[in-house]
């Protein structure tokens, strides 16, 4: 799975959307990588919601 961490690129990214205990980062429909907010060692949510917006040049989205 690491792998497509690696080969997957910011400029890909077509939106991303925001549930209670993810971000979901999707490529296409049937390229999503989920990730989990409780994961993080370093950093908060927050702060990689802000690195995610302004990298992939995206407004996150609150899942429905």
């Amino acid at each position: 799975a690491s792998d497509v961490y690696k080969r997957q690129r910011y400029e890909g990214v077509s939106w991303i959307k925001e549930t209670e205990q993810y971000y979901m980062i999707f490529w296409t429909r049937s390229t999503v990588i989920p990730v989990e907010k409780a994961g993080f060692y370093r950093g908060t949510p927050s702060q990689f919601k802000a690195f995610l917006e302004k990298k992939c040049q995206k407004t996150i989205m609150k899942a429905r």
